[in-house]
């Protein structure tokens, strides 16, 4: 029974020391897109690259740096009907890439919905949540009370540099990369 305690301590503290090399559920990861990402041309099951915006630190160990690529892919691109249904874009994080290694995960999504020409509808959208907190969200260079895509419909746009915060479902798992 004492060599059992023994085992279930020795266990207990060696877990910390093997997580410091990857990172728990929950881990919060802020990045940078890369690229624009817009309703009208994305197609579910697309990737998309973002930065990260500031180094990644788990238990004093940094494990990734500002500007390490971060990639993800797009669970949803609703196009927007030719102006008579607002386009919807549903993204999340699935990977970071470092110069020592991949992490690879789950997160939380990100939602950006397509907002209206006229009126009330030109407010920003409840559904423009942030991991599904119903946090709206205004990013830079986007004018939310005007026409995004004029003449195109109200497409729904995620534009270079936004900066998104995205929490993690899973543990990460890491492959190291050969260093051929």
């Amino acid at each position: 029974m004492r060599l059992l305690k023994w085992i279930s301590l020795l266990l207990l503290f060696a877990l910390p020391v093997v997580a410091a090399d990857s990172f728990p559920k929950g881990t919060k990861i802020s990045v940078r897109i890369k690229t624009q990402l817009n309703s009208d041309s994305a197609t579910s099951g697309d990737p998309f690259e973002a930065v990260l915006d500031h180094d990644l630190v788990v238990s004093g160990k940094t494990l990734a740096v500002e500007g390490d690529t971060a990639r993800g892919r797009l669970d949803m691109a609703g196009p927007s009907n030719g102006g008579q249904t607002a386009g919807t874009l549903i993204i999340r994080l699935t990977e970071i890439e470092t110069k020592d290694a991949i992490y690879n995960f789950t997160t939380t999504t990100y939602t950006r919905q397509g907002h209206g020409r006229g009126g009330l509808r030109n407010r920003p959208s409840v559904a423009d949540t942030i991991g599904g907190m119903g946090h709206p969200s205004n990013p830079p260079d986007v004018d939310i009370g005007g026409s995004i895509g004029k003449g195109s419909g109200p497409a729904a746009l995620i534009p270079p540099g936004t900066l998104l915060t995205f929490q993690t479902t899973s543990a990460a798992k890491t492959e190291p990369k050969n260093s051929n």
